[in-house]
């Protein structure tokens, strides 16, 4: 479910993960969690949106949960995912995304472009204040 508030196509910061597991019938397991995703389900309490992203070109998977490190996958009906299938998901607030690390990798359809500095990583402290 989303607040249809952007379309896919007007959303410019995505979290690649890959399928790392698969424990049940309708589970997955990705190597992103909420250090890549964030744990925002919606501002200020918004309660329209399901789960902690969008898997495009998945609408049958929900991000159910996060740990640091990996994500659980929720699937309802058929998918055609599978361990070791490479998956894009548009986290709900990508402030958190982009703080998280030290470069974001620049993307053009399937094509690295660049690697783009995160200048500001680390620097969100008091440093110089007395």
């Amino acid at each position: 479910m989303s607040t249809e508030t952007a379309k896919e196509s007007d959303c410019a910061l995505s979290v690649y993960a890959t399928i790392i597991s698969h424990p049940s019938e309708n589970i997955f397991i990705c190597d992103a969690g909420s250090k890549c995703l964030g744990l925002d389900q919606g501002a200020h309490g918004n309660t329209a949106i399901r789960g902690y992203g969008y898997v495009k070109g998945h609408p049958e998977v929900t991000v159910s949960s996060l740990s640091e490190e990996v994500g659980k996958l929720y699937v309802e009906g058929n998918t055609t995912l599978k361990i070791g299938d490479k998956i894009e998901i548009i986290p709900n607030h990508s402030c958190s995304t982009a703080n998280l690390t030290s470069y974001l990798v620049g993307c053009r359809g399937n094509k690295v472009e660049r690697l783009i500095k995160v200048d500001m990583r680390g620097n969100s402290t008091t440093k110089g204040f007395s």
